[in-house]
């Protein structure tokens, strides 16, 4: 018995000594030491599903960048911010991240039964590699106490950031919404709005009576292989599902060269193109424009496909 606790004193001790003999990994001198990342989950609107990272730099260099979009919807580049902050709080936070031992936290220290929320990581720079950790709604005392002063350095900053990326998001929003397609008739009356638009192709006069059953053999949308000569007509059609197309052969019924109906294309409020159907609609493309040449035609196909995205 005696020779057992002997035993098992040398194997704490060894340990002990073990632990004391470790180093704690070091941060790097130059660069971002460390980055905060904040993703808000559950209930949330889909142009707010993005994270939001903060990085710092010893020097009090700052970085605010966003990722990781569900969906970025302005036409413009992500924007980012870059500015600096008072080096000895930046020095400060340094020293309270190689302090407190969050370069060995464990990588989720979050509650793991939430579901919504906000997700907080952070990353630390160390000489031996980067380590994360982190989690949903995270209470360690370790990564708050960290969290909180890398975050009150950023503050008002970062909340002008995310202001900002709100406003593109919900502005970009505003103008896909007002860009949608839509047929109208001579009557001022919708036939056909972006809802009943399935897609948008090219085509060459061969495929005038194309019918949907035989869609395969379409160019796909932004991905056409057509190498047609130039003096050839491409045309640029929609595609409809059969419910829509027969509605489109009642209305055009008594369609004819000698009595043909006008129809306008409009994206929003803006009129693209006037076309006219001289004929009874009976096949699942409508033909809006014509040109000669592929890459307007390609162009056009950009265009408009970009009013079916909503």
């Amino acid at each position: 018995m005696k020779k057992f606790r002997a035993l098992l004193i040398l194997i704490v001790i060894a340990a002990f000594l073990c632990a004391c003999g470790k180093k704690k990994p070091k941060l790097v001198e130059s660069g971002r030491f460390i980055k905060l990342s904040t993703t808000e989950l559950g209930s949330v609107e889909t142009y707010k599903m993005y994270t939001v990272n903060v990085e710092i730099t010893k020097a009090g260099n700052v970085r605010i960048y966003a990722s990781d979009f569900n969906k970025w919807i302005p036409t413009s580049a992500i924007p980012e911010e870059v500015f600096n902050i008072d080096p000895e709080a930046a020095a400060e936070l340094y020293e309270l991240v190689e302090k407190s031992g969050i370069a060995t936290l464990r990588d989720n220290v979050g509650n793991r039964d939430q579901t919504e929320g906000t997700k907080k990581l952070i990353t630390v720079y160390t000489t031996d590699g980067e380590h994360t950790t982190g989690g949903m709604n995270p209470s360690n005392r370790t990564f708050t106490k960290v969290y909180d002063k890398a975050y009150e350095l950023v503050r008002e900053r970062l909340f002008n950031y995310i202001s900002t990326i709100d406003k593109q998001q919900l502005d970009g929003m505003k103008l896909r919404a007002s860009e949608k397609l839509s047929v109208v008739s001579k009557d001022k009356s919708v036939v056909l709005d972006n809802q009943r638009i399935n897609d948008v192709y090219i085509l060459t006069p061969d495929d005038e009576y194309l019918d949907v059953d035989s869609s395969g053999m379409m160019p796909v949308r932004g991905d056409t292989a057509w190498t047609g000569s130039e003096k050839e007509s491409y045309y640029v059609a929609l595609l409809i599902d059969d419910d829509t197309k027969f509605s489109l052969m009642m209305k055009t019924e008594l369609c004819s060269e000698e009595f043909p109906d006008s129809y306008d294309l409009y994206m929003g409020d803006r009129i693209l193109f006037t076309f006219l159907v001289d004929k009874q609609i009976a096949t699942n493309a409508i033909y809006v424009a014509r040109t000669n040449n592929l890459e307007e035609a390609q162009r056009i196909v950009d265009e408009l496909s970009q009013g079916l995205m909503h």
